[in-house]
């Protein structure tokens, strides 16, 4: 690949984003978990990217203006961190501290990104249900995952809350099969959210955690992939 676009890092369950697209416009993009940049964040997996010809050079063309622009601020541990390659030159930044290059390149990744996420290549998705999390995989190639655990919690109504948030409730192991067929669905018992405490806080909410692969060249083998499920 000629272009490698990585966002993640941060507090754990930390977030994982990587865009990987060669000459031509084809590539990938995969996600352990695109909080809080990439909503929605109920899917983790990987999905087909086709920007085309001239998709590509645009993207490409904003990434070399990004590589040689003055480097921004030291990056946060808090916020995790944005790299750039492209063919042999590097570049990185604090998602807080981007500059002018820097958000225009991230602006057209995310494009692609939004767009890549309509081609699911092997992808989970996570739906709340009474009692239960429905697990399936939306995309066209098997899912495998070695081990999970589904926590659950409470959130806004409107909105999905911070994985920090739910990450503090005490996990329930779940059993997973070798691997998830495309269509295919699982449903996982889902551990008591508690009692209202909060009421700006009143939605039950399921943070689900896959050890999974994704099987794509040159990135991690594994991968810790974390979805938030909620109110539809």
């Amino acid at each position: 690949m000629s272009l490698r676009f990585f966002a993640g890092g941060g507090q754990p369950p930390q977030s994982h984003e990587v865009l990987l697209v060669k000459a031509g416009g084809e590539g990938w993009y995969l996600t352990g978990m695109p909080w809080p940049e990439q909503p929605p964040f109920d899917e983790i997996g990987v999905y087909r990217v086709e920007l085309g010809a001239p998709g590509y050079e645009r993207l490409a063309g904003l990434a070399r203006a990004a590589v040689t622009a003055p480097a921004g601020e030291g990056r946060s541990a808090d916020a995790g961190g944005e790299s750039l390659r492209l063919d042999s030159a590097e570049a990185a930044w604090s998602p807080r501290e981007r500059g002018e290059p820097a958000q225009a390149f991230v602006d057209a990744a995310r494009e692609a990104i939004a767009a890549a996420r309509e081609r699911p290549v092997s992808v989970a998705r996570a739906e709340l249900a009474d009692g239960h999390v429905s697990l399936t995989n939306r995309g066209e190639r098997p899912l495998v995952a070695s081990a999970g655990e589904v926590r659950a919690g409470r959130g806004p109504a409107d909105h999905a809350p911070s994985p920090l948030r739910l990450a503090r409730r005490e996990p329930a192991e779940v059993e997973l099969p070798a691997e998830l067929a495309p269509g295919a669905s699982l449903q996982l018992a889902l551990p008591s959210p508690g009692p209202v405490a909060d009421e700006d806080f009143p939605a039950r909410y399921a943070l689900v955690n896959l050890r999974w692969r994704p099987g794509v060249p040159g990135e991690p083998e594994e991968l810790d992939g974390w979805m938030i499920a909620g109110p539809g």
